[in-house]
């Protein structure tokens, strides 16, 4: 993320946070959706797998004085962006940064370490 890029959340469709990673990322935009363990129970049988911590949203980094940031709006996957007015509205300054450094090597949070800053 360089050092202008501010992180940006985004509405995606339900379900489709892999498709939209995958294209951001083909993009050239380097995004992030915190996950969790989910379990599934189908047809008697229980499955876990990682799923959306947010389900419809994740996370992009952007600078918007820099990047193409309109182009996000019409990738596979992705609503839009959040918005205030005419300009995507940034999310709290550190929030992203601290998702990603309780994210285990699983890819999934982890808040057993506590939330101190």
């Amino acid at each position: 993320v360089g050092a202008a890029a501010r992180w940006y959340a985004a509405s995606v469709f339900p379900g489709k946070e892999d498709v939209a990673e995958r294209h951001l990322r083909m993009q050239g935009f380097h995004s992030f959706v915190p996950r969790r363990e989910k379990t599934i129970r189908h047809a008697r049988r229980i499955e876990t797998r990682p799923a959306a911590y947010f389900p419809g949203y994740m996370f992009i980094a952007l600078d918007v004085a820099q990047q193409r940031w309109r182009s996000v709006n019409g990738t596979f996957g992705v609503r839009s962006l959040i918005m205030q007015g005419e300009r995507p509205l940034p999310v709290p300054s550190g929030l992203v940064e601290r998702f990603i450094a309780l994210t285990g090597k699983d890819g999934l949070l982890d808040f057993s370490g506590g939330l101190t800053a």
